[in-house]
């Protein structure tokens, strides 16, 4: 099998019509993408060869890396990014915005191309690895400004957050390809990819269900920023992993010496413009327009939840609800020693919840068996607001 190493890291890794595609963290590109981009190719590389036993060692560390590298990636991009940013009240076009921060990365192999030859493979995209999950750091501090009112520092930080991820991820992924064709020989070459492949199918699978399940429909900001947090994590240990992989020697480039002339020369290529535009607008536009109906009560002792109409059990809540946070005795709480009498209505508010978020499909909510939306009010001292708010089309 012929060998190709793109500059992607997220395109096949093989000859075009071998029938193998690689992908890194799941995102493959497709052959038109990789054909488009052939200015960008690694043609012949001078190094130092590994030994078998270097290559050995290379290729369980992957293994590894991949491992972790999945799970990291499943929790800090896609849908947890979006439901997250909804949950805070982003608008469409933040949601757009975000979602088409995934192309930047395709912009950036370039400037990883240049950085080869100074850090090495293993050390370019070990650095950016790294980067790319202490940019993810500032969004843990969203929702703490969102206490404050202060949404717009919210909101800055999860673009710079997910904009610094995308940027330091295309960077890093300019050595994935060619690291695989550094530890691997030809004959083995399509049962490891096909393990790689393998791992990344078996390990995001479980997180994405775990990510559903916990999550559910209406789940707090504290847990999202978990599940986070457990990415990140998760990303630095793969990182740490990574940096262990033999480096494959010098590695000096024979391709141009002219690098902005190779990326004006594919520039110039309508079918790359065409790939290029047509992506970054089809990501903004379709996450613009993917509706969403947001209710959250504005107060603190008011819930907005899903549940049965029936009066039996609206008396049931009642009931359980005074059982666990009762509204008396008033001094059973260290909150009513301020003067407030309405502790037991905060600790309930807490327990059913503050919002709900439901899918739109062809202008109706998309509801199961029996479902509705309730407003329940714990204190009723106050005059109360609810927000409703379609997000979408």
């Amino acid at each position: 099998m012929d060998v190709t190493f793109t500059t992607g890291g997220l395109s096949a890794l093989g000859c075009l019509g071998c029938g193998y595609n690689l992908s890194c963290e799941g995102l493959a590109w497709n052959c038109s993408c990789q054909i488009i981009l052939k200015s960008l190719v690694y043609n012949h590389m001078e190094k130092t060869a590994l030994t078998p036993g270097e290559m050995a060692k290379a290729r369980k560390k992957l293994y590894n890396f991949t491992f972790f590298s999945v799970i990291s990636f499943t929790l800090l991009s896609g849908n947890i990014i979006t439901l997250f940013s909804l949950r805070m009240g982003a608008g469409n076009f933040l949601i757009g915005l975000l979602s088409s921060f995934m192309y930047i990365s395709y912009l950036f192999i370039l400037i990883g191309r240049s950085l080869v030859k100074k850090y090495g493979l293993v050390k370019l995209m070990g650095r950016f690895w790294l980067l790319r999950y202490m940019s993810m750091i500032p969004i843990l501090f969203a929702p703490i400004f969102t206490l404050y009112n202060f949404w717009l520092a919210a909101y800055v930080l999860i673009v710079i957050s997910v904009l610094g991820f995308n940027v330091a991820r295309g960077i890093a992924t300019t050595s994935y390809n060619p690291i695989i064709g550094e530890i691997t020989i030809d004959k083995e070459r399509g049962a490891f990819l096909a393990r790689l492949q393998v791992i990344n199918h078996t390990v995001n699978l479980p997180v994405v269900i775990t990510m559903a399940i916990i999550l559910g429909r209406d789940a707090p900001l504290y847990r999202y920023t978990i599940f986070i947090l457990v990415g990140i994590i998760c990303g630095f240990y793969a990182t740490y992993i990574f940096f262990k992989i033999p480096e494959p020697g010098m590695v000096r480039e024979s391709l141009s010496k002219n690098l902005w002339k190779d990326f004006f020369d594919a520039v110039k290529r309508d079918p790359f413009r065409k790939f290029i535009k047509i992506h970054f607008l089809a990501s903004f536009a379709t996450y613009m327009i993917t509706p969403f109906l947001l209710v959250n009560a504005m107060h603190i002792t008011a819930s907005v939840f899903i549940n049965d109409d029936e009066y039996g059990l609206h008396q049931d809540y009642e009931e359980w609800l005074e059982q666990l946070a009762p509204h008396e005795p008033i001094g059973l709480y260290r909150h009513n020693r301020t003067g407030e009498d309405n502790a037991d209505a905060h600790l309930k508010r807490q327990i059913m919840g503050r919002e709900v978020v439901v899918a739109v499909t062809e202008g109706s909510l998309d509801f199961g068996p029996w479902e509705q939306i309730f407003y329940g009010e714990f204190d009723g001292g106050r005059r109360k607001r609810v927000l409703v708010k379609i997000i979408g089309e």
